[in-house]
């Protein structure tokens, strides 16, 4: 993901597997994410999705170190690396998206093993949907966040006619990680627990 670094790019990729009868498929992994699921469920609790905010931070590119996904020739930065997750959680979460503006901007310069200056990637994204239901929403990505113990951190809040949800999950560099989730209606906050039946995988909650 994403499938090209570039709307031309990705014309071309959908367009030749067309050609070629075969399925063109990206995999985005935090749809299956228990706590992700579980919010998906409890947001048909909540009524009309009003406005949805996302965020996704790292702190691997806080130096001009070489990474291929950093390399405009290969790799998109915290667009294609990390917002696109978000967005495809927003569209899963609250609906089609009509349509999105991004904003992109780098800090550092990068060079490759030879010492040859290569094409900047973004360093930061800020996206602003418009979705198909009337609702609005924003994601923020960045790739030089500061976070501590946490290798990385995601939230979200989706704010409905009836109440709200808000999870923060963060990622520890010892490869645990941590969720928290809160419900607030009716001006009451209140921590939710992810039921075992998310966590475990079952197919019938």
């Amino acid at each position: 993901k994403p499938l090209g670094r570039t709307v031309v790019e990705t014309a071309h990729m959908v367009a030749t597997a067309a050609r070629a009868g075969v399925v063109n498929h990206v995999m985005f992994t935090y749809r299956g994410k228990p706590h992700y699921q579980f919010i998906k469920d409890e947001l048909s609790q909540l009524g009309r999705v009003l406005h949805c905010a996302l965020t996704f931070r790292m702190g691997y590119a806080r130096n001009d170190n070489y990474f291929w996904r950093l390399d405009g020739n290969n790799g998109d930065g915290a667009r294609g690396d990390l917002a696109v997750h978000m967005v495809d959680l927003a569209q899963w979460l609250v609906g089609d998206i009509d349509s999105a503006t991004t904003t992109t901007g780098h800090y550092f310069s990068r060079y490759d093993n030879e010492g040859h200056a290569v094409p900047p990637v973004s360093d930061w994204a800020h996206v602003t949907m418009h979705f198909a239901t009337g609702a609005t929403g924003t994601v923020e990505a960045s790739l030089v966040a500061d976070l501590g113990q946490r290798a990385m951190e995601q939230s979200i809040a989706i704010f409905c006619e009836g109440g709200s949800l808000e999870c923060t999950v963060g990622y520890y560099t010892d490869g645990q990680g941590q969720a928290t989730i809160v419900r607030n209606r009716d001006g009451v906050s209140e921590d939710l627990t992810i039921p075992e039946r998310y966590v475990n995988g079952d197919p019938e909650r």
